[in-house]
């Protein structure tokens, strides 16, 4: 720490040669900044304070209706893009920032600090502050509002122009689906004309209606079973009657008339089990060993019945009769059948021929259909959105959804916000004696001497015999305290003019400004 010490000392002292040198660039420095602190001019600053509602009133009743737009994010575009280069020079031309004398380069370089100057910031709560500084108030309060005026127009200028550039939009793509939509509904009505004979019914296609078909032969087929059998014996019982015998009508009898439905009954049934599953599932296995059960019950029902025949015959029996008539009815029912039968063979026959052709037709129609399906939806939806953005714009007509309410107006400033003169003073009070100093030291530098015998020891690393001493006579040392007193005095002057310049810079910057340079402040 001594050695520290030490060493301070030794720089001091060296630095202390120089102090008239110093003294003179602190003097010089100092002059310098107080004079270009007097010669800045003031700047007056015009700031506005704008709200952005985008908060209006038809958006709960419209909700879903309408097309939103993000206002939050309009808002923050629009501050963003609102200094572009055009609307810079019409805020310079209304703001009589006079552009017209000036060079390209001069009139961009004017430009671009324009742009800079001009603060637009957001404060919270969807409030905006709107800041610019001129050394002319008037222009400074013409430029905030130049930048107002702007602002509120694009805000209403730009949803219109939104609004207006969808509806175009949508009115042109809407005409090319339009068009889409007519070609392919006269595609498809083509198609279906050129294959009228092979389209699918109401029914289904051509799978479907073979499956039906077939089911239908079945139900035929077992109809035609259980009618040729009641045949069988209807015309057993009328060559009995004929032979002299009468006998007793066994489909008369409540049990036979039971089992045959019984009968009828669960041949449907298997009937549509075999549209289903195969003849090995369990479930058709059993319901034709009952089948066979119940028949073997009903014939031995009918030949039980059977010998109770008579010995006489009479035409006019009325049981012969009821047995004619019914035999008549159930041959009637025979031939209906077998005509209804050839009928849906001659439909199956046609519609394994046309297999090919009606698969064929069946896919190309699917296609077509499904086509014209997504042109229609997505004409649809385009014409839901035309309706939505003609809404839309009218709820924009009625009421802008981005309401600029301007809380505080620019107004003239009287009171400059810049320079801080006071400060700008200290400044350079403070860098000119830095500067001073460092003059001082630097020579000191340049030029060193040693001042005791350890800093030449430790330079040389020798050791030193002896030393003479400065002879300070009476003469020296009076001139010596003289030129101490003289710096200082010179130092308390320079503090003291520069405490005066602190405390009246304003007053100096207008005895510049003005009365020397015949401007304003």
């Amino acid at each position: 720490m001594h050695e520290v010490f030490e060493r301070l000392k030794s720089e001091l002292l060296n630095a202390w040669r120089f102090r008239w040198q110093g003294f003179a660039a602190v003097w010089f420095v100092a002059l310098v900044g107080w004079a270009f602190t007097f010669t800045v001019p003031n700047q007056y600053a015009s700031w506005a304070k704008v709200h952005v509602d985008t908060q209006y009133v038809l958006r709960p009743l419209l909700s879903g209706m309408v097309v939103e737009p993000n206002l939050n994010q309009a808002v923050q575009l629009l501050t963003r893009t609102i200094l572009s280069r055009q609307n810079l020079e019409q805020i310079a031309n209304n703001s009589n920032l006079n552009l017209g004398g000036l060079t390209p380069i001069q009139k961009d370089k004017m430009l671009s600090a324009l742009r800079d100057q001009i603060h637009i910031s957001n404060v919270g709560n969807d409030l905006y502050d709107i800041e610019y500084a001129n050394h002319d108030p008037a222009i400074a309060k013409a430029v905030v509002q130049q930048v107002l005026n702007i602002l509120m127009a694009d805000a209403l200028g730009a949803t219109q122009e939104d609004s207006s550039s969808a509806q175009k939009f949508l009115k042109e793509q809407l005409e090319k689906y339009g068009n889409d939509l007519n070609n392919a509904e006269n595609v498809l009505a083509e198609f279906k004309r050129q294959n009228l004979g092979y389209m699918p019914s109401d029914n289904g296609g051509y799978v479907t209606q073979l499956q039906m078909a077939q089911q239908t032969k079945a139900q035929l087929l077992n109809q035609l079973e259980v009618s040729q059998s009641e045949m069988k014996t209807l015309a057993s019982q009328i060559r009995g009657m004929r032979q002299g015998k009468t006998p007793v009508n066994p489909a008369q009898d409540p049990n036979v008339l039971a089992l045959n439905a019984q009968i009828q009954k669960d041949k449907q049934t298997l009937s549509n089990l075999l549209t289903q599953y195969t003849a090995d599932y369990p479930g058709v296995i059993s319901l034709e060993s009952r089948i066979k059960l119940e028949r073997k019950q009903r014939d031995a029902l009918i030949a039980n019945l059977k010998k109770r025949e008579t010995d006489t015959f009479d035409p006019n029996n009325p049981v012969y009769q009821d047995i004619s008539l019914r035999a008549n009815k159930v041959s009637v029912e025979i031939e209906g059948i077998k005509t209804k039968l050839g009928q849906v063979n001659r439909q199956i026959e046609n519609l394994k021929h046309r297999a090919d052709k009606m698969t064929k037709v069946e896919a190309r129609l699917d296609a077509l259909t499904r086509n014209y399906q997504v042109t229609q939806d997505q004409y649809n939806s385009l014409l839901r959105r035309l309706y939505s953005a003609k809404l839309s714009q009218s709820a924009q007509a009625s009421g802008n959804p981005l309401k600029f309410q301007i809380i505080d107006p620019p107004i003239l400033p009287l009171i400059p916000t810049s320079p801080k003169r006071h400060v700008m003073a200290f400044m350079a009070m403070v860098v000119a004696i830095g500067a001073g100093v460092a003059l001082a030291y630097l020579l000191a530098q340049l030029k060193p001497v040693f001042l005791t015998k350890t800093e030449l020891m430790e330079m040389f690393s020798l050791p030193v015999a002896g030393a003479i001493s400065l002879a300070q006579t009476t003469t020296y040392l009076k001139a010596h305290r003289i030129r101490v007193l003289m710096f200082g005095a010179g130092c308390v002057a320079f503090i003291l003019v520069g405490v005066l310049v602190i405390v009246f810079s304003n007053q100096g910057a207008e005895l510049v400004r003005v009365h020397l340079l015949g401007g304003t402040l």
